[in-house]
């Protein structure tokens, strides 16, 4: 059955959940976002630097890595025991890479041939344009922490218990939960297969423990950069509101939450996108705004 999906606060505690998107509450209505006429995987030598600065420490390291995979920035090997660092790392072919992160100790396991980006911002986020990812249960995990796996046609978050696995390519992503809980938000048209219609709330789908969801998107990164913008402004324009208490704490610091983790999602796969397109002259237009949004949903004070 297809189914189509329209595309810090010091004040409280629900401020402070915030700040870091945790949870299982749903978001706004995810609008359809694709990739048309794009390329991902860049060569290592045209690819540009996407490490903007950040809060948190770089602290994934590979602790199994087999097969043909190397450093996107330099064309380096990558070896067990290796810091990866916040940047791509190319997968070839049955190329294999492990990764714990080094504050929580979760591990995770991507598979080639594909390209990812571990530990995004230091983050247990990880961006993927292409591959396979599978999470990994009892491995440094946190009530309430989540983590997030973005790719181009749809963002999947989840907590600690689950098990699910995430197949990317250019032309969608397909997602199957083994156990636990997990979300999608949506960048496009989904499909779920074996299954009944997955819950939707507030743009986010919940994953079903009984069949594989398959994701396409069909939009060009410039229309994922502008819903980003516009996301993250929505986010950014609240926060400030509640910060000089020109609005309801009680009923803007839930809304805030909904619009920080939309905001958050869009902007995510805004830089996969643009930092990963094959056209340079595009790249160099759209990644400097999908990282202003980035920048600007985190961003509570009213001159950002």
């Amino acid at each position: 059955m297809a189914r189509r999906s329209a595309f810090v606060f010091p004040l409280v505690a629900m401020a402070l959940v915030a700040c870091h998107d945790g949870g299982a509450n749903g978001d706004g209505a995810a609008p359809n976002v694709s990739l048309a006429h794009v390329t991902f995987s860049a060569a290592p030598n045209t690819s540009l630097s996407v490490t903007p600065p950040h809060h948190a420490p770089v602290v994934c390291r590979a602790i199994g890595a087999s097969g043909p995979l190397h450093r996107d920035a330099d064309g380096g090997a990558l070896l067990p025991g290796d810091v990866i660092g916040d940047d791509f790392t190319l997968l070839g072919a049955g190329g294999k890479l492990s990764v714990k992160n080094g504050v929580t100790t979760r591990e995770t396991i991507f598979e080639g041939p594909g390209d990812v980006r571990v530990c995004v911002n230091g983050d247990e986020e990880m961006w993927m344009t292409s591959g396979v990812f599978t999470s990994v249960i009892g491995a440094g995990e946190t009530p309430g922490a989540e983590v997030w796996i973005v790719t181009p046609h749809v963002i999947v978050r989840y907590g600690s218990g689950t098990h699910v696995k995430v197949s990317a390519s250019t032309t969608k992503a397909d997602v199957d939960l083994k156990a636990g809980e997990a979300w999608a938000y949506p960048l496009g048209a989904f499909t779920v297969a074996d299954a009944g219609p997955p819950k939707e709330s507030e743009g986010w789908v919940d994953i079903p423990g009984n069949g594989v969801v398959t994701f396409k998107s069909s939009r060009a990164p410039s229309q994922v950069v502008g819903d980003c913008e516009q996301a993250a402004k929505a986010a950014h324009d609240l926060a400030v509101q509640i910060d000089t208490h020109d609005a309801s704490l009680a009923d803007a610091a839930p809304k805030h939450v909904v619009l920080r983790r939309k905001a958050h999602a869009l902007c995510a796969a805004a830089e996969l996108v643009s930092a990963r397109s094959m056209d340079l002259v595009e790249r160099a237009r759209l990644l400097p705004r999908a990282r202003a949004g980035s920048a600007k949903w985190r961003d509570a004070s009213a001159n950002p």
